[in-house]
């Protein structure tokens, strides 16, 4: 009876221990995860600041986390061993995997920073710390789990990982700061007019389209000969399609020459360009009607317009506030690319070094 009471009190202890422990190692490694189970808080060093503000482990480890699959991946595909228990620290073209998730996590929580710094500049946040993200994860959770236990309906989960609050906090504080500068990266009704005259005025409100008739025979481009007779050829064809003989019947009655149907696509910059040459002369005629004998190419070819449908482009005003969204999203992540690109970012050597332990048990 002891043995089973001294067993269950062993097994509560463990348990009360793998929890906290495995926490620790999803923020941050085997340090913080022994400091937890011996009841202490694990430190959480800076290892970089970005304008002056600092960025600890625990927040580089979260995005860390974005860029691990994609840095893997790429070493895989260039011969890497995944199975090889040194795969974390063995160079491949000058650089070992580990370099590179520290290099790719280090660019990532950097440009984070950055923008939580400017939406601190200008008035869109207030604690940007890693310490003051923690505090607000707590609050909320403890909100959370007392709408839960008083059956109060909660969105999203009932209780956050660092991991997901943090992914959110960042995606609404891009929204917001989007919100801030549009106005200073809207586009005047010139510069929008410039744009639809550069492409944006294809956009069709109707697919405009012809479908033919077809009839063709190929001659030898570097034979004089050939090319007049072929064209004699198709004259007479045409000439008894004009007389109302049908199209695909004529093909019997005049060896080398062929019949088909095709559709044309009439939207600018769209269709395949071996069409062009029919769909010139296509473009005037009326249903019913044949063409003049043409050149396709290497032949010579007569068509019958079968169905056509005119296209009609969106005006300005219909594209518009279309081309000011799209431009807006290209600007803005210009906008975040400059935030990035120029700021000033002091790395804690000791603190970056000390992470690989961390890195490797993630």
């Amino acid at each position: 009876m002891k043995k089973s009471i001294r067993a269950a009190c062993s097994k509560a202890k463990l348990l009360a221990v793998i929890v906290p422990v495995a926490l620790a190692l999803a923020a941050g490694g085997i340090v913080a995860a022994r400091l937890l189970a011996a009841g202490k808080t694990p430190p959480d060093p800076v290892v970089f600041t970005v304008n002056g503000e600092p960025v600890t482990e625990r927040e580089y480890l979260l995005s860390v986390s974005h860029e691990r699959a994609g840095v893997l991946t790429g070493f895989i595909a260039q011969g890497a061993d995944q199975g090889d228990p040194d795969f974390w620290v063995t160079p491949v073209d000058g650089q070992t995997p580990l370099q590179a998730v520290k290099e790719a996590g280090l660019k990532r929580a950097a440009r984070v920073k950055a923008i939580q710094a400017q939406c601190k500049k200008l008035g869109l946040a207030g604690d940007i710390s890693f310490g003051g993200f923690l505090a607000y994860m707590k609050d909320e959770n403890a909100r959370r789990d007392a709408a839960v236990r008083a059956g109060e309906p909660i969105y999203g989960p009932q209780q956050y990982t660092e991991q997901v609050l943090f992914d959110i906090q960042e995606s609404n504080m891009e929204d917001a700061l989007k919100k801030a500068v549009a106005p200073d990266l809207a586009l005047s009704d010139d510069e929008l007019y410039q744009y639809y005259l550069n492409g944006w005025n294809n956009v069709p409100t109707e697919a405009g389209w012809i479908t033919i008739e077809k009839l063709s025979a190929d001659f030898d481009p570097d034979d004089e000969q050939s090319n007049a007779s072929v064209h004699e050829l198709m004259r007479v064809v045409m000439e008894r399609g004009k007389l109302g003989a049908a199209f695909s019947d004529l093909p019997g009655d005049y060896p080398g020459v062929g019949y088909t149907t095709q559709y044309l696509d009439l939207r600018r910059g769209s269709g395949d360009p071996n069409q062009q040459a029919s769909i010139q002369a296509a473009q005037d005629l009326d249903v019913g009607e044949i063409s003049d004998l043409y050149q396709d190419q290497n032949a010579w070819a007569v068509l019958k317009v079968t169905g056509r449908s005119d296209v009609e482009y969106k005006s300005f005003d219909d594209v518009k506030a279309d081309i000011q969204n799209y431009e807006l999203e290209v600007k803005f992540g210009d906008y975040l690319d400059n935030l990035a690109n120029s700021a000033d970012i002091q790395i804690n050597g000791a603190a970056y070094d000390n992470i690989d332990d961390a890195l490797l048990e993630g």
